[in-house]
């Protein structure tokens, strides 16, 4: 979805109240959610969807590139975890602040570090599949925690937060540093030289 549409529907569905939610869960937050219970439901959810885990956007499933694809559940939840603790600490808030987002390099970055601490497998691989092992991880994660999230807030998600995790995923995986300047694979490498 275009990104000046994706906006005017936020716009119109914020402005005319509009959601998928009832006046029963007014009064959730995401806070009320255990970390252990989003832990265990990540690994539930990577652990279903075994190797075939591109599931973005809704669109056909894509089988992941990188040995990422081995990756324990347990360690992808983890990945999830502190990749979700990051954006919050940057103060990434999509839903009120559009330009909240947090840039690519900043999110390859954090990718970067962490994976070179936690994964044997990571630190042997070229610098060409390092970079894409982290642009799935970091698709992933973001996947793997909203789907956790949402599937224990029992449907209680906005339409509005909806769109806006998918418009995320979308910058994500355009490599986006904001809404205007979108990247690419091969723009990744000067990132780390």
């Amino acid at each position: 979805m275009n990104l000046r549409i994706t906006l005017s529907l936020l716009t119109c569905l914020i402005l005319c109240g509009c959601s998928t939610s009832t006046p029963s869960n007014q009064n959730f937050s995401l806070e009320s959610i255990p970390q252990s219970k989003i832990r265990a439901e990540i690994i539930n959810q990577a652990s279903h969807l075994g190797i075939v885990d591109g599931y973005y956007f809704g669109e056909e499933a894509r089988n992941f590139k990188t040995e990422y694809l081995l990756t324990k559940p347990d360690v992808k939840a983890d990945f999830a975890l502190a990749y979700e603790d990051m954006l919050s600490k940057q103060n990434e808030d999509m839903l009120h602040n559009w330009k909240s987002y947090v840039a690519y390099s900043k999110r390859a970055e954090f990718a970067r570090t962490w994976w070179s601490a936690h994964s044997a497998a990571f630190n042997k691989q070229s610098e060409k599949m390092k970079i894409l092992w982290m642009h799935e991880a970091i698709l992933d994660g973001g996947e793997l925690w909203w789907r956790a999230v949402e599937k224990l807030a029992s449907n209680q998600m906005t339409s509005p937060a909806v769109l806006t995790h998918d418009e995320e995923q979308h910058l994500v995986f355009d490599y986006a540093e904001d809404e205007n300047s979108r990247g690419s694979l091969s723009t990744q490498s000067a990132h780390f030289h």
